[in-house]
């Protein structure tokens, strides 16, 4: 049993390290926060304080002056706020990442249901619709791109598969509901709709649908 194993790369290595350190500086700037809090709050103890001492001079001040803190508290929360923009940005780096690596993934196994289908090397389905490349497969049928020689347009070609090991009362049991799908399916004309243009049978276990093509899929 082969099985896949994917690791991240060099990109996704790269965004992780960054992430790390920019948290990391996040933690102490929140600290560096809080100490600032205290000071503001040590300040205000401090005012309300007698400031003379009993030689009847000021006490040294321990903490900086206030227009001091709040210049260090205002370079503080800019550091803050230009670490969270590039976390954010890192984010949304990683989730575009995220969705190449699962195009890939689908294409890769498109390919494999491609090498392994029995219409691999058919070109045409009927002297109409020439086949262009596998878009999906299901547990029952598999879906093509093809190309339309009397409309000369791209359509969706989706090849039904009736299990051959079947008894004779299943096969006419799926039989019937894909017909009766294909007929409500063929009386709808609705542009949020897929079209279904027409079907015809390929042998005695496989039949044809022909759809209206569309050129993203559920996940765009």
């Amino acid at each position: 049993m082969i099985t896949e194993m994917w690791e991240p790369g060099e990109l996704f290595r790269e965004s992780f390290k960054k992430q790390k350190r920019i948290l990391e500086e996040l933690k102490e700037l929140e600290s560096e926060k809080l100490r600032f809090r205290k000071k503001r709050a040590s300040r205000k103890k401090d005012e309300k304080e007698d400031a003379v001492d009993e030689e009847g001079f000021a006490k040294p001040k321990s903490v900086p002056r206030d227009d001091e803190l709040a210049e260090q508290e205002l370079i503080t929360q800019f550091r803050l706020q230009n670490l969270k923009k590039e976390l954010e940005d890192l984010k949304a780096e990683e989730k575009a990442l995220d969705g190449k690596k699962e195009s890939v993934i689908r294409a890769q196994k498109l390919r494999g249901d491609q090498v392994g289908s029995r219409f691999n090397s058919c070109e045409q389905l009927s002297p109409r619709y020439v086949l262009v490349n596998i878009l999906g497969k299901g547990g029952f049928s598999e879906v093509y791109k093809a190309f339309d020689l009397v409309e000369l347009r791209y359509v969706a070609c989706k090849i039904h598969q009736v299990n051959p090991a079947w008894h004779d009362e299943r096969k006419r049991n799926y039989t019937r509901h894909a017909v009766r799908e294909c007929q409500i399916q063929q009386s709808l004309n609705h542009n949020r709709v897929v079209q279904l243009y027409e079907a015809f049978g390929l042998d005695a276990n496989a039949f044809c649908t022909v759809l209206e093509h569309c050129d993203s899929d559920l996940d765009q």
